[in-house]
């Protein structure tokens, strides 16, 4: 049984906040099966950027800030970072104070490339972090020229005291800012914890960090309904190495995005590319196109289209270079997008029209399963599911299924797609249910076999991604770009659990304000744990000062719930802040064939919705919830067992026991037998209080895993 060892004994940090702000040719296409080198002919692709625990969530960054916008247009941009972890040791019984700030590198233009020596343009230092917490950089603090950023999470003593308004960050910032190469050594310096100008000796990382980028577009001058709006979640390097070619090239993915230009020329789409690694980046761009065979039968036909190569460049250390996909792809149309790079990439492509905008980033691996979530639409918008299949020689069969918020299928779309191709799967209304509707859409890679074998096994894995399309005659937009950025969440058999989930903006509309980003605060939160139980999972809202709400809730699996702020009544009107989403128990319990029990997986997601005041879906704005796993995870973990959490005594568990008897059903025991058939005692994990006496009853069960809550002697 999973639970975490929780202590309701909370006591309110107060914090105030300093004002810390000083604000090609020769490449064979990627796949995710082999890779073959990207390196030009003499150039050997580096090995520098290997997979290791030094690429973590608390390294974030942030290929497209950019304040100018398309043509005539601008933009105005926030970046909210919020602490998910504390550092050093924890005072028992005590939720952590302040213990983390970060460090914000702004980059502009591109071109430095072959010596790789582009320093950036401006660096911040933020004031001290409470775990939960957020700091929002506004957009002033933004350099005006500034295209990209990186942000560096580090301990609050990891620099020299401040004075006044100086927080501490000159001198890094000088060494930063002046020196050619001075980033490389500070990136090799930052990942391995070595000595670099400006940090003081012993310094330590502070705790992982989320990141929101939120951006409004429009012509200058331009009314609150005339500003496009839209967000994307800060691409850490944990995410960004999710899956690394054994050549050591680094691949990105888009399902599909929408080529051409609209009626001034501009291209629909812009590509930001940055570069993560030490050493300057050879870059590869392939146009992926519609490709479905025709019938049933799963041998590629002579019309499916292969992949042309778009455009090759460099890029150097840090900064971000920007492909219109005009460029590339002048007629109009959904196309799928790929990448490969000699080093470790974040991708964000941003689509405009005038009047939609959204932001997405570039998934660097393919899954069997994805999820995403349907908001309630006007009858006349089109969500349209885009399913990229990156094998070179394999079809993929994909299933798309609608479901409602209970997890209930209410219609299925199939069809095969052509290797290294793209399809889309057109959403239909639900018959017979009230409009607007909401729900989930679920896309799986279903197994297949080949013509003339009898055996199953032909799974591939796809990439994919869904774009909610406003009616093209409305407010001049395209109807081929998505209104909402809304990513998937992927969905791996056997992987990691997710139980710990981070928002670093959300707020309640104040009553009297009318501006364009006055918006109410919704989010959705899924259970997309496979197996059948439920999972009881604590909501956390910070203000700037520290934790000042929670609330309980249980999911089933695939239940879905929405959460609006603007039904909550203790969050005052104009309120922001953030949130943290915590399972605190889950039973989700998968057995095997012979009823062996293989597993106890919890696997929560969430989405932010933010409404415009007039409620016009077309100036929505939308990301999903940064989900923390491995070193972080652990982290935030940390301080999260200190905070009150709705965790209660769970049911007793029988664990399955199997035997060797031939033919002999299989009897649940609570006293597993190890491969020698000698029974042992099962002794639970830990607990502060002692756990309750067997029942008497025959046979003796496990004791639950579940942990005692209790209070600390509190003085009053």
């Amino acid at each position: 049984m999973s639970s975490r060892r929780m202590l309701i004994g909370f006591f309110l940090v107060p914090l105030t906040l300093p004002i810390g702000i000083a604000l090609g040719q020769g490449m064979t296409l990627p796949n995710p099966n082999r890779a073959e080198s990207l390196a030009p002919t003499g150039m050997q692709a580096p090995v520098r950027a290997a997979i290791g625990p030094e690429h973590d969530a608390r390294e974030v960054h942030l290929p497209s800030i950019g304040r100018k916008g398309w043509g005539a247009d601008s933009c105005v941009a926030r970046i909210h970072v919020q602490a998910l972890g504390a550092t050093g040791a924890i005072q028992a019984g005590f939720p952590p104070g302040p213990n983390t700030r970060f460090l914000l590198l702004q980059w502009g233009a591109d071109g430095s490339c072959p010596t790789g020596a582009a320093v950036p343009l401006k660096v911040n230092c933020s004031g001290f972090m409470v775990p939960g917490s957020s700091w929002t950089v506004t957009s002033p603090q933004i350099d005006p020229e500034a295209r990209s950023a990186a942000l560096f999470s580090l301990a609050i003593d990891a620099l020299p005291p401040g004075t006044g308004g100086n927080p501490g960050c000159a001198e890094i910032a000088a060494a930063l800012t002046t020196r050619p190469g001075a980033y490389q050594r500070f990136l090799e310096a930052y990942r391995s914890g070595a000595a670099f100008p400006g940090l003081e000796p012993g310094w330590r990382k502070g705790g992982p960090i989320a990141v929101t980028v939120e951006r409004g577009c429009g012509p200058a001058g331009a009314e609150a309904d005339a500003v496009a709006s839209a967000d994307y979640a800060g691409i850490g390097a944990d995410r960004a190495m999710a899956e690394r070619q054994d050549d050591g090239s680094h691949t990105a993915w888009f399902a599909g995005l929408a080529g051409g230009a609209d009626s001034a020329g501009r291209s629909l789409t812009e590509l930001s590319i940055q570069n993560l690694g030490l050493d300057c980046a050879t870059v590869q761009v392939f146009i992926h196109m519609p490709g479905r065979p025709q019938g049933d039968e799963p041998s590629p036909p002579a019309d499916c289209q292969r992949p042309r190569l778009c455009a090759t460049f460099a890029v150097s250390p840090g900064t971000a270079a920007r492909l219109p996909l005009a460029d590339c792809a002048p007629a109009p149309g959904t196309m799928g997008v790929s990448l490969q790079s000699t080093e470790m990439i974040a991708v964000v492509a941003d689509s405009y029209d005038g009047r939609v905008f959204a932001s997405i980033a570039a998934e660097p691996k393919a899954y069997t399963g994805w999820s995403g979530l349907l908001p309630a639409l006007p009858a006349s918008w089109r969500p349209v599911v885009q399913v990229l299949n990156p094998h070179p020689d394999l079809q993929a069969k994909v299933k798309v299924y609608l479901l409602d918020r209970s997890g209930d299928v209410i219609t299925s779309l199939v069809s095969w797609i052509c290797p290294q191709a793209t399809g889309s799967f057109t959403i239909p209304a639900p018959s017979g249910l009230q409009q607007p509707w909401t729900g989930r859409i679920r896309v799986i890679s279903q197994e297949w076999w080949t013509p003339g074998s009898n055996t199953l096994g032909n799974t591939v894995p796809v990439i994919a991604s869904i774009d909610l399309l406003p009616p093209a005659t409305v407010g001049g937009a395209s109807g081929s770009v998505s209104a909402l950025g809304l990513e998937m969440e992927p969905l791996e058999a056997g992987g990691p659990d997710v139980t710990i989930l981070g928002l670093p903006r959300i707020g309640k509309k104040s009553k009297l304000a009318l501006a364009a980003r006055a918006e109410d605060g919704i989010f959705a939160v899924a259970n997309l744990a496979t197996a059948p139980g439920y999972t009881d999972f604590t909501l956390y809202v910070y203000d700037a000062n520290g934790l000042l709400d929670f609330t309980c809730n249980k999911l089933a699996q695939q239940g879905l719930e929405y959460v609006d702020l603007s039904t909550w009544g203790y969050v005052n009107p104009g309120f922001t802040g953030s949130a943290v989403i915590s399972a605190a128990y889950w039973e989700h319990l998968a057995y095997d064939a012979q009823g062996r029990l293989t597993g106890n997986r919890a696997h929560l997601a969430a989405w932010q919705l933010r409404h415009s005041p007039d409620d016009d879906p077309a100036r929505w704005q939308g990301a999903k919830a940064q989900a923390l796993e491995g070193v972080a995870a652990a982290a935030a973990s940390e301080w999260l067992e200190l905070l009150p959490d709705c965790a209660r005594q769970g049911p007793v568990i029988r664990v399955p026991t199997p035997t060797s008897t031939a033919g002999t059903p299989v009897i649940p025991s609570a006293t597993p037998t190890p491969p020698d058939g000698t029974p042992v005692a099962t002794t639970p994990t830990a607990s502060r209080t002692p756990e309750p006496p067997p029942p008497t009853f025959a046979p003796t069960v496990t004791p639950p895993m579940g942990r005692q809550l209790y209070l600390p002697r509190v003085n009053g």
